[in-house]
């Protein structure tokens, strides 16, 4: 599970890397006090978050109206669909062939045979299936 979730944590934080980089783009500003801001203005489950709303020089970038922050989470939301979750874990642990890749690949399996609630699993009667 820890796996996955890191897998798709370095998917969300490379998507908003890439908004993040079109808007400094945008607004021709390349400070660090502009990815504080753009970071503690979006909400979307990553660490830089955390560490950007300690970040009080963020502030001047709200009152310069330099970047919409309402554009920027909208951007990321609708990247960040069910289908790009699935392509996402197929690709980097599914279907990965790096190093281990089998191991975790037969480790979530595992975890998914245990976890499946009744009602799903295979081989059951399928009036107790749905």
């Amino acid at each position: 599970e820890g796996m996955v979730l890191r897998v798709l944590h370095e998917h969300r934080r490379q998507l908003a890397e890439n908004v993040l980089h079109r808007a400094k783009g945008a607004a021709g500003n390349n400070d660090m006090h502009f990815e504080a801001f753009f970071y503690s203005s979006v909400h979307f489950g990553l660490l830089e978050q955390e560490e950007a709303m300690r970040d009080p020089n963020r502030l001047n970038y709200l009152v310069m109206n330099v970047m919409q922050p309402a554009e920027a989470q909208a951007t990321l939301t609708s990247a960040y669909t069910p289908d790009a979750v699935r392509a996402c874990v197929r690709e980097q642990v599914l279907e990965s062939k790096s190093s281990g890749a089998q191991a975790r690949r037969e480790k979530i399996l595992d975890w998914l045979r245990a976890n499946v609630p009744v009602g799903f699993r295979e081989g059951e009667p399928d009036d107790e299936r749905r």
